[in-house]
């Protein structure tokens, strides 16, 4: 199989096409920087050049488009060019060459639930790909207008697509966060001490935290207006920063595997999919977490032993994608 990847020098690019050359995909790869991975045949390209774009799509029969920024950014106009046009750039060009099947790096946030200025809470657990969305940052706002492209084209030209909304911590804290890993040790024993204390006590403890992670993102802390490094030290605040990314992660060789299969898969339509690992991070209790941390939805939700607070059957249904990594592996030392 014949392949475009777009965005082939960042982080997860660098990672996904020796993964991807493993499985005997034939790659041909696409950024502003080599790679310099062996077997790759690599072509310089901006997206923002739309009329170039069509000489690199001839001849493929699907695209993996990784390209973007990953986080909001102080020039929203920027990261908007880039992460929107950039990717209508991408599926126009599939759409005339004949490319009938697009796989997009989509993202947990483009709901909207973390980074945004602009706090809500959510309306059900486990959340799924239906749940509503409420983006008030220029990153989420991306997201959710990338999964739109995926439906025009699909409703336009026949383009098949699946949006990979990946789940948080999908860098592996073991091999590219370790510093981390002491504060998810932290996070974790913070929430087994305030699950063990009457809710007149956690209560107020929880709310405290909420309140100083919503003036965080009020201030415009993840868009590098002011600093938030410091205050994630915090146990309490990592566990809110877990909190609006539900707990959830995959890790980086499933993200890879996700990936793959959605290159491959047989399937139709346009896709947006949870990529995460059936598991919460701190392999805990989901009601117990449920309880503490979205009281309102507690009592309504259907959750049993340490499962995620994001639905990930649809990308198993569609994809067959299941994550095999050991959840405590995360939290090893």
């Amino acid at each position: 199989m014949k392949i475009l990847i777009t965005g082939c020098s960042g982080y997860v690019g660098k990672a996904t096409l020796p993964y991807l050359l493993s499985r005997n995909f034939d790659i041909r790869a696409i950024d502003l920087t080599d790679p310099e991975i062996p077997g790759v045949d690599f072509r310089k390209a901006d997206l923002m050049d739309a009329r170039s774009l069509d000489q690199h799509c001839e001849g493929m029969d699907v695209i993996l488009h990784l390209a973007g920024i990953p986080t909001p950014a102080k020039f929203a106009t920027d990261l908007f060019a880039l992460n929107c046009a950039g990717t209508f750039n991408i599926f126009n060009a599939a759409a005339a060459t004949g490319v009938s099947r697009v796989v997009v790096a989509s993202s947990i946030n483009a709901i909207g639930y973390f980074y945004g200025p602009r706090a809500f809470e959510l309306s059900y657990l486990p959340v799924d790909e239906d749940h509503p969305k409420f983006t008030s940052d220029s990153y989420s706002f991306s997201k959710q207008i990338t999964e739109d492209i995926g439906d025009y084209f699909w409703r336009r030209d026949g383009i098949s697509s699946a949006s990979l909304r990946f789940g948080a911590g999908w860098h592996n804290p073991i091999l590219t966060r370790e510093a981390e890993i002491a504060s998810y040790h932290a996070a974790k024993e913070r929430a087994t001490y305030l699950a063990s204390l009457p809710p007149a006590e956690s209560a107020p403890l929880i709310a405290n935290a909420q309140t100083e992670f919503d003036r965080l993102r009020a201030d415009r802390a993840f868009e590098g207006k002011t600093s938030y490094v410091n205050a994630l030290s915090d146990p309490d605040l990592k566990l809110m920063w877990m909190k609006h990314t539900y707990f959830s992660y995959v890790d980086l060789g499933d993200a890879c595997e996700a990936m793959a299969l959605g290159l491959s898969a047989r399937y139709e339509g346009s896709h947006p999919l949870f990529v995460v690992h059936r598991n919460n991070i701190l392999n805990q209790d989901a009601a117990t977490l449920a309880r503490l941390f979205y009281p309102a939805l507690a009592n309504e939700s259907a959750l049993r032993d340490h499962q995620s607070f994001l639905n990930g059957a649809r990308a198993e249904a569609v994809l067959g994608f299941k994550a095999s990594t050991n959840p405590d592996r995360l939290l090893t030392p």
